[in-house]
C-alpha cells in the first residue's frame, strides 16, 4: 500500500485544455502538459518563446481549465497522451467508440475527460480540476452533455477548484506562510513514537494538524480501516479519519501533500541557512569597521624613548573573508 509513496516525486504537473479565440477556428481545442500553466499560456500566445508549433497559426488562446495532482511526471504525460488520442489509447478507445466526429472541440475534450478520469491508473487518484473560466466551462459542459449521450458523472474523489493563477500557484509555489507550520513539526512518529527521517515522512493534509508518521505505520493504519471496496486495490479507496484531528484522509492526497511539504521544507532550510549566513557576514563587517576605527583613534605610546605600536587583536588584522569561510563551512556541514 505504500508503493505510491516511493513513486511520487512531489512535483507540480498539470494537463490543460486551451480554447482558440480566433474566429476562424471557434471552440477549437489544444491539450498540453506543463509544470507552470501561467507561463505556458504566454508561450502559446507568443508573449514568451518556446510555444508549441501547433498553436501558432490559431492564436490567440485562452486556458479554460486544467487537471493537476498527479503523483509523478510520467503519470501526467500518459494522461495527456490519452486525452489527445482517445481512439488510440487502450484504456479509453472502447469508451469513446460511439463518439462521432474528429473530437477536436473543447466540448468534445470535456466529454472525453469524463471517461478518462474513470480509467486506470487515474481512477483511484485524488486529482483536482481547476477551472479558470467558470461560466465558459459550464456552458461547454452543457454542450458536451447534449452532443454526447450517456456521459458518466465525475468521480467522487475529483476535487473542483475555481479561481485565477494566484489560486492555482498555491499548489506549486513555496510561500513564507509555511514557515510557522514547519516550526511546529516534530520528528517523532505518531504511531510507533520512533524518529522519522526527513526523506521518509507522511504528514496529515489538514493545515492545523501536526501529525507525522513513517509511511509503513500510516499504511498499517489504513489497512486496519480498510473497507470491502479496497480489499483488492493497491491504493486504498477508503477515507479513514485522522487519529489526531479526525479529518478524513485520502492516501493519494496524503502522499502528495507530504512530498510537497518535504520539498518546501528543504527550501525553507536553505533559506534559513542563507539568512543566517547573511546576518553573520553583516556582523563580521561591523566588527571589522569597529576594529579599524579603534586602530585609527588609538595613539602610539612612547616607552623609554621608543614608540610602541598598538597591538592587533589575535596578533593579526581581522580577516573577514577567512572568518566567513570558516562559518559557512561549519553551517553547511
Amino acid at each position: 500500500v505504500s508503493v505510491l509513496y516511493w513513486m511520487s516525486d512531489a512535483g507540480f504537473y498539470a494537463v490543460y485544455c486551451l480554447e482558440c479565440e480566433n474566429p476562424k477556428w471557434p471552440e477549437f481545442s489544444y491539450i498540453g502538459f506543463t509544470c507552470n500553466p501561467e507561463t505556458r499560456i504566454k508561450q502559446h500566445n507568443g508573449e514568451l518563446p518556446n510555444g508549441a508549433a501547433q498553436t501558432r497559426r490559431k492564436r490567440p488562446w485562452r486556458m479554460v481549465f486544467c487537471v493537476h495532482g498527479f503523483p509523478a511526471k510520467i503519470t501526467a504525460l500518459q494522461f495527456e497522451w490519452a486525452w489527445q488520442n482517445p481512439k488510440k489509447a487502450k484504456v479509453l478507445r472502447d469508451r469513446v467508440e460511439g463518439m462521432k466526429g474528429n473530437l477536436l472541440h473543447v466540448a468534445d475534450k470535456i466529454a472525453i475527460l469524463r471517461h478518462l478520469l474513470l480509467c486506470p491508473p487515474w481512477a483511484g487518484l485524488s486529482l483536482t480540476l481547476h477551472v479558470f473560466l467558470q461560466d465558459r466551462f459550464e456552458r461547454l459542459s452543457e454542450k458536451a452533455v447534449k452532443k454526447h449521450a450517456s456521459l458518466p458523472s465525475h468521480p467522487d474523489q475529483l476535487l473542483f477548484e475555481y479561481g485565477s493563477w494566484d489560486t492555482l500557484n498555491k499548489h506549486r509555489v513555496y510561500t513564507s506562510q509555511q514557515d510557522e507550520a514547519f516550526e511546529k513539526l516534530t520528528e517523532i512518529c505518531y504511531f510507533c513514537e520512533g524518529k522519522v527521517p526527513s526523506q521518509e515522512t507522511l504528514l496529515c493534509s489538514a493545515s492545523s494538524c501536526t501529525l507525522i508518521s513513517h509511511p509503513p505505520c500510516f499504511a498499517r493504519y489504513f489497512s486496519l480501516n480498510t473497507g470491502p471496496e479496497s480489499e483488492k486495490s493497491v491504493i486504498p479507496k477508503n477515507n479513514p479519519p485522522c487519529p489526531s484531528c479526525a479529518e478524513p484522509l485520502s492516501w493519494t492526497a496524503l502522499v502528495l501533500h507530504s512530498k510537497k511539504m518535504m520539498r518546501d521544507r528543504e527550501q525553507y532550510e536553505r533559506k534559513k541557512v542563507k539568512k543566517d549566513m547573511a546576518s553573520t557576514r553583516k556582523r563580521l563587517r561591523e566588527e571589522e569597521i569597529a576594529y579599524s576605527q579603534q586602530l585609527l583613534t588609538q595613539q602610539p605610546q612612547e616607552t623609554n624613548g621608543s614608540k610602541k605600536e598598538p597591538e592587533s587583536i589575535s596578533g593579526d588584522p581581522l580577516d573577514i573573508d577567512r572568518l566567513f569561510t570558516q562559518y559557512s563551512s561549519q553551517t553547511l556541514v
